[in-house]
C-alpha cells in the first residue's frame, strides 16, 4: 500500500484533517438572539426577589460622567431601532409598574407555594391565615353593629379607621412571626431605571442583529445595567432556588 493510498479514503477524500464537503451544518443562532429581543424576554422571567436585589444594587451603582449623554445619543441616532426596543419592552414587560406586579407571580409560585407544600407549611401559616379571615370578616360586622346601634358618624368613622390600622398591623405581625416571605416593595423610580436598562440593552441587541456599527463606549454604557441585572438575578437564583 502506497503512502498516497494510506492517506486517502475509498471515496478519495483525505483520511486526516478537516473535510469540508458533506460536513454537518453549523447550528444557527437561537431565534431569540436573532430577533434582538433577548433582554426583554429574559427580564420578563425574573421574580420579585431578583428585581428587589437588582434595584437595591442599582441605587449604589457608580455611573460614568458621560453615560447619560452616550445613551441619549445612541437612542437619538437610531430612532427606528429604539422604537423597536421600546415596543419589545412594552410587549414583554409592559409598564415598569406592571412588570413589578407581574414579578410577584413567579415569586409566589417558587417560594410561597413551595413552603405551603411542606409537612409543616400549613400548620406554620394557619394562625396568620385565620387572623386575616377574622380581620376581613370583622370589618363588615363592625359596620353593621354601628349602623344598627345608631352610632354617630363622628364616632363610627374614627372607630373604623382604628380597626383597619390596628387590625392590619396585627395580621402583619403574625405573618412576620411565622417568617412569611417578604413581598418587597421597590421604589417606582428604581423599577423605571431597571426597565430602562432592559430597553437600552434590547436596543443594542437589535443593532447587532442588523449589523449596525455601535460606538464602543455607548455599547458598554447601554449593556452595563442589563449585565448587572442579569448577574444579580443569577446570584439570587442560586441562593433561593
Amino acid at each position: 500500500m502506497t503512502i498516497r493510498s494510506e492517506y486517502l479514503l475509498a471515496d478519495g477524500s483525505p483520511r486526516y484533517g478537516i473535510r469540508t464537503q458533506d460536513a454537518a451544518p453549523t447550528p444557527s443562532a437561537p431565534k431569540a438572539a436573532l430577533s434582538g429581543r433577548a433582554p426583554a424576554e429574559e427580564a420578563a422571567r425574573l421574580d420579585l426577589h431578583q428585581l428587589a436585589m437588582a434595584a437595591s444594587l442599582r441605587s449604589l451603582r457608580p455611573t460614568a460622567d458621560n453615560e447619560a449623554e452616550l445613551l441619549a445619543a445612541l437612542r437619538t441616532d437610531n430612532p427606528k431601532e429604539h422604537a423597536e426596543a421600546l415596543k419589545a419592552a412594552a410587549e414583554h414587560l409592559d409598564s415598569p409598574r406592571r412588570w413589578h406586579r407581574a414579578a410577584s407571580g413567579p415569586f409566589w409560585e417558587r417560594h410561597v407555594k413551595g413552603m405551603l407544600k411542606t409537612s409543616n407549611g400549613a400548620v406554620r401559616f394557619l394562625p396568620p391565615a385565620l387572623g386575616l379571615v377574622a380581620f376581613l370578616l370583622g370589618l363588615p360586622a363592625l359596620i353593621l353593629v354601628m349602623a344598627f346601634s345608631g352610632t354617630e358618624p363622628s364616632v363610627g368613622l374614627p372607630v373604623t379607621v382604628m380597626y383597619l390600622f390596628f387590625g392590619s398591623r396585627a395580621v402583619n405581625s403574625l405573618l412576620k412571626k411565622r417568617r412569611f416571605p417578604e413581598r418587597y416593595r421597590i421604589s417606582r423610580y428604581l423599577v423605571e431605571g431597571l426597565h430602562q436598562d432592559v430597553t437600552d440593552a434590547t436596543l443594542v441587541h437589535i443593532l447587532r442583529r442588523d449589523g449596525r456599527e455601535i460606538d464602543p463606549a455607548a455599547e458598554r454604557a447601554a449593556l452595563r445595567g442589563w449585565n448587572r441585572l442579569k448577574d444579580t438575578a443569577e446570584k439570587v437564583a442560586d441562593i433561593y432556588h
